[in-house]
């Protein structure tokens, strides 16, 4: 699909501007000849780090020993006594409080007014003229943020200002950390003339209804369509849902516009910003002609959740339902296999029924292992300091909302269930927690 047919599709169903948040950590100096408190840069303002022990989790699993002295595959969660089961330690850098204080080093890359000149001195005349609105500022969760209101016919410009955006991170000389940033672009109605937020436009509610709905069922290949190589962020701030709430994939502002929050950086690829306008331009049919449907695959995709493709990627039927959807997602006439190419992204159902298959296997032999481990270890006699523990938690009615005897016993033991078959696989096959499914 031509950028010109893209664009077209996307002012037919209502929407004349792109908004697009450029956003990266680039460790700027800071602007102050005194200095001043920042966000530290250690721990991005949240006063504390993820322990490494036990990855977060406030735990650790370590194997069990059978009566007979042998090692079984089972595990039992402990408390981690690194994190003392927090999950995290506090920063050193800024000793919890989120904030450090910054001495000015008086390099001009510290004032966000000279990094916005430098973005646009750094762009064609004709770029900088289609720029409708511009701002340079520190965001909260990283250093440097350019956003930028352009009108659809001037999209051209496109890969033109985000690559400036390389420019000022090579000029500041410290990097450019991407990590846990996105892209986010949003269609502005025509009667916004570009002015954002939108205040003097509603989307229409029957549009919208249908958008919503139908669009939800594309999510897990919109994850993947937003992607600009082989990498993608965990789903903390672009949630899989449409809806009025911020950290949604798609996020409906204030119901005047859409902001598409699950694209990824594209840096290392600007022209890749066309491919995103042209899934974006696939959705809103469905918002321009509120009677089209998405063809049901009738099966949940699953969203895991992990970082990088791997969360939606990591069964056979995610795969299935990924390679089933893309066409309806992706720029017309894009084929599979250039765009697997294009991402450097496997998804052959093959290669995961063979990964998955082998761990699948081999995690219900240990299911079966840990339920006979659990039924052993619960079945044995109480000794006589176990028997007076139970009597004491009886009799100060900590078994009030525990009537079952061998749950009460399976507490007294610090034995932990070990849960349902499905349960078991997904924490010992796919090491990931479930974060969220949607109906396809």
């Amino acid at each position: 699909m031509s950028l010109k047919t893209t664009l077209k599709e996307i002012e037919s169903a209502g929407f004349s501007y792109i908004k697009v948040e450029l956003e990266a950590q680039l460790r700027r100096p800071y602007d102050s000849d005194e200095g001043e408190y920042q966000t530290c840069n250690d721990c991005d303002g949240e006063g504390s780090h993820s322990c490494n022990n036990c990855d977060g989790e406030g735990y650790i699993e370590v194997e069990l020993t059978r009566p007979d002295g042998s090692t079984s595959d089972v595990t039992e969660e402990i408390t981690c006594d690194d994190c003392s089961g927090s999950g995290n330690y506090e920063c050193e850098e800024c000793e919890g409080g989120g904030e450090v204080y910054r001495e000015s080093d008086g390099d001009d890359f510290g004032s966000v007014e000279y990094c916005q000149r430098y973005i646009e001195d750094n762009i064609s005349e004709e770029a900088k003229k289609a720029i409708i609105y511009g701002r340079f500022y520190n965001d909260g969760s990283v250093d440097s943020e350019y956003t930028f209101t352009i009108h659809s016919k001037d999209a051209k410009f496109l890969p033109e200002i985000i690559d400036s955006f390389n420019k000022l991170a090579e000029a500041v000389g410290n990097g450019m950390d991407v990590d846990g940033a996105g892209m986010h672009v949003a269609v502005l109605p025509t009667e916004s003339n570009g002015v954002y937020p939108v205040r003097n436009f509603n989307l229409d509610e029957t549009k919208l209804t249908n958008f919503r709905t139908e669009v939800t069922k594309l999510l897990p290949a919109l994850f993947i369509a937003a992607t600009s190589g082989n990498f993608t962020r965990a789903l903390n701030y672009r949630h899989p849902k449409i809806d009025f709430d911020k950290y949604s994939a798609i996020h409906i502002v204030d119901g005047r516009c859409l902001e598409y929050r699950l694209f990824e950086t594209c840096y290392q690829r600007p022209d890749a910003i066309f491919e995103y306008l042209e899934t974006i331009a696939r959705t809103l049919e469905y918002y321009k002609d509120p009677t089209k449907k998405v063809e049901s695959i009738g099966k949940e995709f699953v969203f895991y959740d992990r970082e990088g493709i791997r969360g939606f990627t990591s069964t056979p039927d995610q795969v299935r339902i990924i390679k089933k959807q893309l066409k309806m997602v992706v720029g017309k006439g894009v084929t599979l296999k250039s765009f697997m190419k294009t991402r450097e992204i496997d998804l052959s159902v093959q290669t995961r029924n063979k990964e998955f298959g082998k761990k699948l296997t081999r995690a219900k032999a240990l299911y079966a292992d840990a339920k006979r481990d659990y039924e052993y270890r619960l079945a044995q006699p109480l000794s006589a300091n176990e028997q007076q523990r139970w009597r004491e938690h009886r009799e100060y009615g900590y078994f009030e909302n525990m009537p079952d005897r061998q749950e009460q016993i399976a507490y007294i033991r610090g034995l932990s269930k070990v849960g349902t078959e499905e349960e078991f696989v997904n924490r010992n096959v796919l090491s990931m927690r479930l974060a969220a499914s949607v109906s396809c």
